[in-house]
């Protein structure tokens, strides 16, 4: 997104040139579409961002929060075993 950001500066530092249209109607036509090319990417690429984040947070707190109350619960609703062996529990958490 940095990239996407410094491209859009640069291309519109070029676009604020008022004697651009004047000189090169070609290069101010496409200096435009890319401008609006990397504005729809930053655009996309931030809301992915977002989507991702919220999911981050959805998971992460409601980890955080099982974890907090009960720390062995934390490992056996996820049926991780500590070992790094990927055993399973059953409900009656016996391992299986």
């Amino acid at each position: 997104m940095e990239e996407l950001r410094a491209l859009l500066a640069k291309l519109q530092a070029q676009l604020d040139d008022p004697g651009l249209y004047a000189r090169d109607a070609a290069k101010f036509a496409s200096v435009s579409e890319a401008f609006a090319k990397a504005e729809a990417e930053l655009q996309a690429a931030e809301e992915d961002w977002l989507e991702l984040e919220i999911r981050r947070e959805e998971i992460g707190g409601r980890d955080r929060n099982v974890f907090a109350s009960n720390p062995c619960s934390f490992f056996l609703n996820r049926k991780l075993d500590l070992r790094g062996a990927h055993s399973t529990s059953s409900k009656d958490g016996k391992w299986r």
